[in-house]
C-alpha cells in the first residue's frame, strides 16, 4: 500500500512535492492514508498506479486537506485512477485539478468537500469547473529538462485555461 507514501495514524504536512511513477500492488499508487489526515499543498500526483486509487487512496476516516494540487495521468487496474475515498474518509479538496485519471474521485461511505477545483466529469461544490485545464503538455509533466517543478513543466497552464484565476485566492500561500 502507498507506492510513494503510506500514512498510518499520522498526519504529516506535505508541501511542494511531486509523487510520480510510483506503483502499489494494492492501493494508493501515489499515497495511501489509513486513519490519517495529512495536509497536502502545492503538490503533484502524476503517473502513479495501483489496483485502487492510482493517485491517492483514503480509508478508515482519513480526511486529508488537499490544496493547490494536481492529479493527472494516474491509473488504477480496477478503478479510481485519481482518488478513492472509503470508510468515512472525507477529504477537503480546494483549488485542485483532477483531470485525465479515468475516474477522478470515487467514494464509498465518504463525502469529500470539493471547492474551486477543476474535476473532469464535474463534481458538486462551490466554484468547481468541468473544463479541460489546458496543460501545456500533460504527456511530458516534467518538461524537456526532466526535472519536476521547473519553468518548462508540461503541467503548466496554457493561456486561456479556465483554471487561471478561478481558485479561492485566500488559499494561495
Amino acid at each position: 500500500n502507498g507506492g510513494g507514501m503510506f500514512n498510518a495514524s499520522s498526519s504529516p504536512s506535505i508541501t511542494n512535492t511531486t509523487f510520480t511513477g510510483n506503483r502499489a500492488t494494492s492501493v494508493g499508487g501515489g499515497m495511501a492514508n489509513g486513519s490519517s489526515s495529512p495536509s497536502i499543498t502545492n503538490t503533484t500526483f502524476t503517473g502513479n498506479s495501483a489496483n485502487f486509487g492510482g493517485g491517492m487512496y483514503n480509508i478508515s476516516s482519513s480526511s486529508p486537506v488537499i490544496t493547490n494540487t494536481t492529479f493527472t495521468g494516474n491509473s488504477a487496474n480496477i478503478s479510481e485512477g485519481g482518488m478513492s475515498n472509503q470508510s468515512s474518509s472525507n477529504p477537503v479538496i480546494r483549488n485542485c485539478i483532477l483531470w485525465g485519471n479515468g475516474t477522478e474521485i470515487s467514494n464509498d461511505a465518504s463525502t469529500p468537500v470539493v471547492s474551486y477545483s477543476i474535476i473532469q466529469g464535474g463534481y458538486a461544490g462551490t466554484g468547481n469547473i468541468n473544463a479541460d485545464p489546458l496543460f501545456v503538455n500533460a504527456a511530458d509533466p516534467d518538461g524537456a529538462d526532466n526535472i519536476h517543478r521547473t519553468a518548462d513543466d508540461g503541467l503548466r497552464l496554457q493561456s486561456g485555461s479556465l483554471a487561471i484565476n478561478a481558485g479561492d485566492n485566500s488559499l494561495i500561500p
